[in-house]
């Protein structure tokens, strides 16, 4: 184990592949994070980041598949592929998609007039 479970949680993927999400969880924490066990090729990162992920939480740009029997969840708008912790076989087939719809939704704010940065 780790010995500082408070800068893991200081600490975020982004998205090269989802090894780095096992990091916090070996020094005790599990925070919350889009692309924490994730990975996205880097132009789609930038691009995602440029648009700061407009429509990433569209349940029609999030696609279900397996890849060796396991779930896994594509966000289709940016080419996210993230682990979904899930077999072939262990659940609904729609519940992955359910779940994942809520999952990224939260937090996706909005980016408003009062909120956009000046150089947006």
């Amino acid at each position: 184990m780790l010995p500082d479970r408070g800068l893991s949680l200081h600490c975020q993927s982004i998205g090269d592949n989802c090894e780095f999400g096992l990091v916090p969880r070996n020094a005790g924490a599990e925070p919350l994070g889009l692309l924490r066990f994730a990975g996205v090729p880097v132009r789609h990162l930038i691009r995602a980041l440029e648009h700061r992920f407009e429509g990433n939480a569209e349940p029609r740009h999030l696609h279900v598949q397996f890849e060796h029997h396991e779930c896994m969840l594509r966000l289709a708008r940016y080419d996210v592929l993230y682990h979904a912790f899930a077999l072939e076989g262990d659940l609904d087939p729609a519940e992955p998609h359910q779940r994942a719809v809520r999952r990224i939704a939260y937090p996706n704010p909005t980016p408003t007039a009062a909120t956009k940065p000046a150089c947006a």
